[in-house]
């Protein structure tokens, strides 16, 4: 891996280890304000929401290297967070189906709801802003809406069943889904359903659905998979599936500036939208990642620290083979 842009750690330190009596010493559990729960890139890769298990998010603006404001989640140790589309607010969802709306950069709360939740109470996995901010999406894998922001509270508008993942196409004019089974399309416009495919390999059956769309540079719909047996690429009209690469993985993202996906595992790996793997990178300790909406940004959270790097130094050092 090339040298990250930027590093970013707590700003507290903690001691694990409390030494006693006779040589002993013990390893102390990790407090809520030293546990990294989520974090998020803004969609320009300005800023980077740091979210603590305390319910304490930190935001730090990525170009300065320089923490901007810290302020509480509003619904306890943070779930899922994503900037809207001018980084003007950030979403939180905590437990119980909690959303909080935060103003950037004081972490005001200007709006907050509840959605019901189904039968066996999961939290939410992933969540869509619509680029305009007239809806959103949320995947629970039991009971996943569509939820117009104009109502208050939010109403369904679409109901997208058990979907596990959600993830809307780069011109925004469909959203896709996934569950452990298929793929499925929803035109935004309306919300009609525009068709489903079978998923070519079942998904890692310990882990949560990852789903993310794409477009190729003869631009043919793309959408990204991980599965069992690797990664697989779908590639429109018919949506047929092949592996891009051939371990078990759990995550993939998508760089829309180089039309690439990232997809980490044991190492990080770049592959193009024909499904063919550029690079393979070393990356060890990772436990989360978030790409910016632009594709100009990488995030990979280790132990307590979130490194960021520039999409175009990776792509770089892939071209350089070092």
């Amino acid at each position: 891996m090339p040298p990250a842009f930027a590093t970013i750690k707590n700003t507290k330190e903690f001691n694990a280890v409390q030494f006693g009596p006779g040589n002993t010493f013990a390893i102390l559990k990790t407090p809520p304000e030293f546990q990294l729960n989520e974090f998020a890139i803004s969609g320009d890769g300005q800023f980077l929401a740091m979210g603590w298990g305390s319910g304490k998010i930190d935001l730090w603006d990525l170009q300065k290297k320089k923490r901007v404001g810290d302020f509480k989640s509003e619904v306890g140790a943070p779930g899922v967070m994503k900037f809207d589309a001018r980084a003007n607010h950030l979403l939180v969802t905590g437990s119980g189906g909690q959303f909080s709306f935060l103003e950037i950069p004081k972490g005001k709360k200007t709006r907050a709801f509840v959605i019901p939740l189904g039968k066996f109470k999961y939290d939410i996995q992933q969540i869509v802003l619509d680029p305009s901010g007239k809806w959103l999406a949320y995947a629970d894998e039991e009971s996943s809406k569509v939820l117009n922001l104009s109502d208050d509270p939010p109403k369904a508008i679409a109901d997208l069943q058990d979907a596990c993942s959600v993830s809307i196409s780069p011109d925004g004019t469909e959203l896709w889904t996934a569950n452990r089974s298929q793929l499925t399309a929803y035109r935004t416009s309306t919300w009609e359903r525009i068709g489903h495919w079978p998923l070519k390999n079942p998904p890692v059956a310990t882990a949560s659905v990852r789903l993310r769309t794409g477009i190729s540079k003869d631009g043919a719909r793309v959408v990204a998979v991980p599965s069992s047996t690797g990664l697989v690429i779908y590639r429109g009209p018919g949506m047929e599936g092949s592996n891009a690469t051939d371990k078990s993985t759990t995550t993939v993202a998508f760089a829309a500036a180089s039309k690439t996906f990232v997809n980490l595992g044991l190492g990080l790996t770049v592959v193009n939208s024909e499904g063919i793997v550029s690079c393979k990178r070393s990356l060890l300790g990772w436990s989360g990642y978030d790409v910016s909406e632009d594709g100009q940004w990488i995030a990979v959270a280790q132990t307590n620290s979130v490194s960021v790097w520039r999409m175009d130094d990776l792509l770089r050092d892939c071209e350089a083979g070092r």
